[in-house]
């Protein structure tokens, strides 16, 4: 099955999937969109490497924090966490000065980017996936997120999404961190996959309510969130 089946522990099959979708988004930014923001996309294939195996660990840690073998949502959500908190693209300066020069310089900026191309793994990765339902297999289709609102506030989640590694130096040394902190992720996994799942019942062409009445909320954008909602568009486009 892959990525994060928690049949037998960490799988070779978890890193191979993870990185044909990495490596989709890579060509695809620094084919078509790298000379316009001033930096290509590499992956660091030890620091991705290592990701797959601490997501496949949390689901296979005991007791268990999730169903097993989890779903598709719980298991594409553990990627996106571990791919902040241990991030796998490395960002490379180009000599040609760029339109839009955005080549990451602080942490903040790294985590920016990095959201952003997470994101665009999604397609790939739910594509690949299948859920058990009513005793056969079904895929699950990617159609993106309700509306635009709801995807920043989503990628505002995956932005604040805290490591806290300092904190376990300050903690007395009978406090079980590791614990602790496998705990945290978890609920980080769980809230990040609820919003997913959230995102494929919903149907945009169908507002009820609130739903899809944003006008308001997207009438003053900052420049970051301007971007992180067109920075994929080409010019023309």
């Amino acid at each position: 099955m892959g990525l994060f089946s928690a049949a037998a522990g960490y799988q070779p099959e978890d890193y191979r999937l993870a990185l044909r979708a990495s490596k989709r988004v890579v060509e695809w930014w620094n084919g078509d969109h790298s000379e316009r923001y001033g930096f290509k996309l590499e992956i660091a294939l030890g620091s991705l490497e290592e990701s797959c195996s601490l997501a496949s660990n949390l689901f296979d840690d005991k007791p268990y924090y999730f169903a097993r073998p989890p779903g598709p949502f719980k298991r594409v959500a553990a990627f996106l966490v571990y791919g902040c908190l241990n991030p796998f693209f490395d960002f490379d300066p180009i000599m040609k000065k760029p339109v839009r020069p955005s080549m990451p310089g602080t942490p903040h900026e790294r985590r920016v980017w990095t959201v952003r191309f997470l994101l665009m793994t999604l397609p790939e990765l739910f594509g690949s996936l299948k859920v058990h339902v009513n005793g056969k297999d079904e895929k699950v289709d990617w159609l993106g997120f309700p509306s635009d609102h709801f995807e920043l506030e989503f990628m505002n989640w995956l932005k604040w999404l805290d490591r806290c590694g300092n904190l376990g130096e300050a903690l007395p040394k009978e406090f079980e961190w590791e614990a602790f902190q496998r705990k945290r992720y978890a609920r980080m996994v769980m809230a990040t996959a609820m919003a997913l799942e959230a995102s494929s019942y919903a149907d945009p062409s169908a507002p009820r309510g609130l739903q899809g009445k944003i006008k308001g909320c997207m009438a003053n954008l900052t420049p970051q969130q301007i971007e992180d909602l067109t920075f994929s568009n080409l010019p023309g486009n």
